[in-house]
């Protein structure tokens, strides 16, 4: 009963930031923004600039979740990309990204994630114990 998200996101350009760090949330092929998100059982993958983003103080819990591929713009591409947001992860794979997650002045609780073929894992490094 899930979904797959691929082949979205937009250049930071179009959707009107030139900061590459503060394009990928915002620029993500899902945007979360503020209030509150509980999503289960998706697969994220091949999507330009980052896979989710969640930003603004958004609550979010995600389950069950595979982020797959992302790797153009090579040099700022993230599976998941978070900005003051306050995040669960359970259960989550992060496979063949340029960077599993990037997160700047966020609050993340996280348990059974898994990396593999990802460049880098986190940004900042040590985000997940």
């Amino acid at each position: 009963g899930g979904f797959t998200l691929r082949y979205g996101g937009i250049s930071a350009s179009l959707c009107g930031y030139s900061d590459s760090s503060l394009a990928m949330p915002n620029c993500a092929a899902l945007r979360i923004n503020d209030g509150q998100a509980e999503l289960i059982d998706v697969r994220i993958e091949k999507n330009y600039r980052a896979g989710i983003g969640i930003v603004g103080g958004a609550t979010t819990t995600l389950s069950n979740f595979e982020f797959n591929d992302h790797l153009t713009p090579y040099e700022v591409t993230a599976g998941l990309a978070l900005s003051g947001a306050k995040v669960s992860l359970n259960n989550i794979s992060f496979s063949g990204n340029k960077l599993g997650i990037v997160s700047t002045a966020s609050t993340v609780i996280a348990s059974g994630i898994t990396f593999t073929n990802n460049t880098a894992t986190t940004s900042p490094s040590g985000l997940i114990q």
